[in-house]
């Protein structure tokens, strides 16, 4: 039914083409199991990139003061970015939500959750290879901070713990071929397809005042997402609990990650949100401006992944 979409023949029409053309990789055929057994044989990497990751955040700006770079201008290169992400992430969407759909609607909530997923969307084809698309682009998404230090704008706690700890979990979940699995690959694709839009027009500095009105929706998607991760995760690690593999095609660690990972996010993302669309007054004596997680209040919850330019950095 939802398969059935025109949408998605036009798009794969123009994207996979293009991509056999220039990757030799046809989407339509592609079996996940070689690069599933890769990313299970090298659990290092994601490691090595965290450590980089960190070193760039806590000792790149300092870096760039020694060797006397400015801050950078980076307008166009981040909404070109941003719009990048935005489009990849609409291609994935397309790819992933309407197969789960139409599982959901035919074989019910628990066989989605708990299924093998090589009875279904690790099958060769299109949602196979943008299941394994969204594992491997947490990698360059890193980028979203690169652009941070460059610019010498703040990153914030909530920034780089959700771009870590996404790379992580996700590593983790792939290489384990955990049953919910396209839940996490189709949400993310959802809500980035819209909130990756969002930043490259908030990048440009244009339409100021119908960014900052939809700030609150992007956050409430991004709160909604984890609400329906901690759902899925929670009801998947109850059935496992109740027998196991053979019941619920997860594993302990992972579904204790998911849930440690999704309830945190959760917490931060909804103190964020009340603090700044419904908080009064300060947070703390003496405090100029009303803060929370980094956060000015007054700028856009949604934002704060991209952090909160300061003037004299503010790109012309």
């Amino acid at each position: 039914m939802f398969q059935n979409c025109p949408v998605i023949g036009w798009v794969n029409g123009i994207v996979d083409p293009l991509l056999e053309s220039t990757f030799g990789v046809n989407p339509a055929t592609f079996d996940s199991h070689g690069v599933l057994a890769w990313t299970r044989d090298h659990a290092e990497v994601p490691v090595f990139f965290v450590f980089a990751y960190l070193a760039i955040i806590f000792q790149g700006p300092g870096w760039l003061k020694a060797c006397g770079i400015p801050p950078m201008k980076l307008k166009l290169p981040m909404a070109m970015w941003n719009f990048v992400l935005s489009v990849f992430s609409f291609v994935g969407l397309v790819n992933t939500v309407p197969i789960l759909l139409d599982t959901l609607v035919s074989e019910g909530f628990k066989y989605t959750v708990c299924s093998n997923p090589f009875d279904w969307y690790l099958k060769p084809g299109h949602p196979s290879f943008y299941v394994f698309l969204f594992v491997y682009s947490k990698i360059p998404e890193l980028m979203d901070t690169v652009f941070l230090v460059l610019k010498d704008r703040p990153v914030i706690f909530l920034h780089w713990f959700h771009h870590l700890t996404v790379l992580l979990y996700c590593w983790h979940a792939y290489y384990n071929t955990v049953g919910p699995g396209i839940w996490f690959a189709g949400m993310n694709y959802t809500v980035h397809s819209i909130m990756y839009m969002y930043y490259g027009i908030m990048s440009l500095g244009v339409l100021k005042g119908f960014t900052k009105s939809v700030a609150p929706f992007i956050t409430t998607i991004q709160i909604s997402q984890m609400i329906v991760g901690m759902g899925v995760t929670y009801v998947s690690a109850y059935w496992h609990m109740q027998g196991g593999t053979e019941e619920c095609f997860v594993i302990q660690s992972n579904y204790r990650m998911g849930l440690a990972m999704y309830t945190t996010y959760f917490v931060l993302f909804c103190m964020l949100f009340k603090k700044l669309y419904f908080g009064k007054g300060k947070h703390a004596k003496g405090a100029k401006d009303e803060e929370f997680c980094g956060v000015k209040a007054g700028g856009d919850a949604a934002g704060n992944f991209m952090g909160n330019p300061d003037k004299k950095n503010k790109d012309d």
